[in-house]
């Protein structure tokens, strides 16, 4: 097991209470969520200096989008096919990933050199599946209903 700063463990501490409190006011968290990916996005930047390892960060990144999709389109059996495609194409900004780089390129040197092209690979994905999605999903005739 590696050894743990104590400062770490406050992490768990603060991504449990996100479970349970919310702001009363959705724009403050959402620039508050702009904020620390951008920000974290900056200080992996500073961390890739050495350059980036980008045949495996797109791999990593591509493999990651595909578990997504599959675990999305496993869990959500039973559902209309269009809703388990949004869902399986579905993903979040990245500032997990980044901030998991940052607090592992410490211990695993090249960490975000491998991190920082696979984030950029799901999000380029996303977008290109998203559209794709939507352009199918447009030329496709609403189901009818019934009288």
């Amino acid at each position: 097991m590696l050894p743990c700063e104590p400062w770490t463990s406050l992490m768990l501490g603060v991504a449990t209470a996100g479970l349970y409190l919310r702001m009363p006011e959705s724009r403050w968290l959402s620039r508050a969520v702009t904020a620390a990916f951008a920000l974290s996005a900056f200080l992996m930047g500073l961390l890739l200096v050495g350059g980036a390892n980008l045949m495996t960060g797109v791999l990593l990144g591509l493999a990651a989008f595909a578990a997504q999709m599959l675990a999305a389109l496993i869990l959500t059996h039973g559902l209309p096919v269009m809703d388990r495609i949004h869902l399986g194409l579905a993903q979040q900004n990245g500032i997990t990933a980044v901030i998991l780089a940052l607090a592992f390129e410490r211990d695993f040197p090249g960490f975000v050199a491998v991190i920082a092209p696979a984030i950029l690979t799901v999000n380029l994905v996303y977008v290109l599946a998203n559209r794709i999605s939507d352009t199918w999903g447009r030329r496709r005739p609403l189901p009818s209903t019934p009288q």
